[in-house]
């Protein structure tokens, strides 16, 4: 356990090596581009807090004469299913097999239903943000132009317009299509997603996983839960780390100074996740 959790944290400073990389070498990319390495950070970031997690930690009850040890898998289970479907969205948005046109067209529903989304906290914020809303309505129109003017327009189903109009549409297909659909190893990651997307619905899956176990931070099948998420970490951020190389050939050359015992890492889990 402790061998697999150096390998978390040496291919999260991987991948936050590549991404000051590429902020320090500020290569040319598309207007839309800038939010890879926005994805990127989310990833990282909550990749440190379930390493920092799995640690376990003294949990403390009022009047009770001594601390608990747990471990808290639930939180743990919940931030692992966020970073595979930041890579879900990263790969999605960015790194998929299409051509421009059809990239494009995906982003701006993503951005629009972002932008929507956030109309709806009018009313509830400060004043100093309502002239920041009213420019988001000005964009949110214009950028619906754009997508009706889109050849990929006409390929909407009449509920993905309703939803479209109503609330916005992030993505074109569901979360469990987009993993299916994405470079990843099925076998390796379907059981294990829907797992821990039971954990963030609190799902009655969950409690009964949760009312016949134990916290405690020493219990095997906790350990063994935490080993199965930390290869599930280090086998995405790998694969950031791959797929930033291929799409910024720049920063490869940074990237080639680095041991080569990191290399092999990167390499070896990024392997391990993708179809072959």
């Amino acid at each position: 356990m402790k061998e697999l959790k150096n390998i978390a944290s040496s291919v999260i400073a991987v991948n936050g090596f590549l991404i000051q990389s590429l902020f320090e070498l500020k290569p040319t990319i598309d207007e839309r581009e800038v939010y890879i390495e926005t994805f990127v950070n989310k990833i990282i970031y909550t990749s440190h807090s379930i390493l920092n997690l799995s640690k376990g930690y003294s949990f403390n009850i009022d009047k009770y004469d001594r601390a608990l040890e747990i471990i808290d898998t639930q939180s743990i289970f919940i931030l692992t299913r966020s970073i595979v479907e930041g890579f879900l969205s990263l790969e999605y948005l960015y790194f998929s097999e299409l051509g421009r046109e059809e990239k494009l067209f995906r982003f701006w529903l993503w951005q629009v239903s972002g932008l929507m989304s956030r109309q709806k906290f009018a009313n509830s914020i400060s004043k100093k943000f309502q002239e920041k809303l009213e420019r988001e309505k000005v964009s949110i129109e214009e950028i619906k132009r754009e997508i009706n003017a889109s050849r990929y327009y006409a390929t909407l189903s009449k509920q993905h317009l309703w939803k479209l109009d109503t609330f916005g549409l992030p993505r074109l297909i569901s979360w469990g299509k987009l993993l299916e659909q994405s470079i990843l190893k099925n076998e390796a990651f379907e059981k294990m997603y829907m797992l821990y997307t039971s954990y963030a619905h609190s799902e009655y899956l969950s409690m009964i996983q949760l009312n016949e176990g134990s916290l405690h931070k020493d219990d095997s099948r906790n350990l063994e839960s935490i080993q199965t998420v930390l290869r599930i970490v280090c086998m995405i951020n790998c694969t950031v780390s791959k797929l930033l190389l291929k799409r910024f050939p720049e920063v490869s050359q940074k990237y080639n100074h680095l041991e080569e015992s990191k290399k092999y890492q990167i390499d070896y889990w990024s392997e391990l996740a993708k179809i072959d």
